[in-house]
Order: C-alpha cells, then structure tokens, then sequence
C-alpha cells in the first residue's frame, strides 16, 4: 500500500512545479498531501483505493486547486488565514484551460519518472518544496500529538520526526502544524 500513498507525493510535486513555472508562484509542499504558498492551503490532494490483500484493484486521486475566486468572499472566516487561491496570490484570473493543460501535462511527466524510475527520483524533486522540513511541527491524528522536529520523508512516504529526546518516529498519516518557537 505504500506503493499507493506515494501517488499523492507524485500529484502534489506537479501541481507544486505546474504553479511554480506556469505562473511564477512561490509553493511549498506539505506532508503528506497539500501544496501552499506562503503557509497557506491552494491545493490538496485525496486518495482513494480499493484493494484485494496486498494487490490494488484500482486508485483514484481527486486534486483540487483553488484558482479563480476570493477566498475572503468564498471561505467562512474560520479557514481564510489557511487557505489561498492563484488569483489572490496574482491579484488577477488565469485561464483554467490552460492551467489544466499544463496540470494534467506535469502530471503525466511525473507519473513516467515514477513507474520508470521509482519513487526515489520524485521523492528527491518533493523535498525541494517541502518548506516544513527542518522545523518544529507537531502531528494530530485521531489517537494522539507527536511534536519534534520534522527530519525528512522516508522513501515509504513517512514522515521522520526526532523527539526532544532524541528519539525517531516515523508517521504515516495526520495533520502537519508548523509550531511556534
């Protein structure tokens, strides 16, 4: 299943590298599933699977990126400091043609570069946008809060935190926050 989870690093490194080259946009990747700008939410990516044993029958991956609308007139107030949209980043509309075009092209090119040559390549372009390594975070999932310093993505798409006290924890799923110091 590890196999699977790695689509959404694929889909989130192009739309990453789609906003980044066709509109000159600063992004960031978040672990596991989101591309920001400034912190802040312009895309997600969600995986759906359905398998048999260990085999995947099929996959499905919805990416949404917010583009043509004011997220201070669209959000309610409690998600409008996370959360922005290529035109307010632009202070004006693209074309959603062309902003699909060039999404569904990246995207082929990176699903190539994972079946050719496996996920270490696309694992190694992710961690260029991934602004959050190196920094104090902490992790909510449903059971618990695990806070430290987020050391780097494992080649299984875990996310390798050091403790204070040293210790490593690998995570495979949660919400990452960025803690302040």
């Amino acid at each position: 299943m590890a196999k699977i989870a790695r689509l959404t690093f694929v889909t989130s490194l192009a739309v990453a590298e789609c906003l980044k080259d066709l509109y000159g946009l600063k992004v960031e990747t978040k672990w596991p599933n989101d591309v920001t700008i400034g912190g802040r939410k312009v895309s997600g990516i969600l995986g759906e699977t359905s398998s048999t044993g260990e085999k995947a029958t099929f996959v499905i991956l919805g990416v949404g990126v917010n583009v043509n609308f004011d997220t201070e007139k669209i959000f309610p107030e409690s998600i409008r400091l996370t959360t922005t949209s290529i035109e307010k980043e632009l202070g004006r509309k693209v074309g959603l043609e062309t902003t699909l075009k060039a999404l569904l092209e990246r995207l082929e090119k990176k699903l190539d570069l994972y079946v050719n040559e496996g996920f270490a390549p696309v694992l190694l372009e992710w961690k260029k946008y991934a602004f959050f390594l190196g920094k104090e975070v902490e992790i909510v999932d449903r059971e618990k809060k695990i806070k430290g310093t987020a050391c780097d993505v494992a080649e299984d798409g875990a996310l390798v935190v050091r403790s204070e006290d040293g210790s490593l924890t690998h995570v495979f799923a949660g919400d990452l926050l960025l803690r302040s110091c």
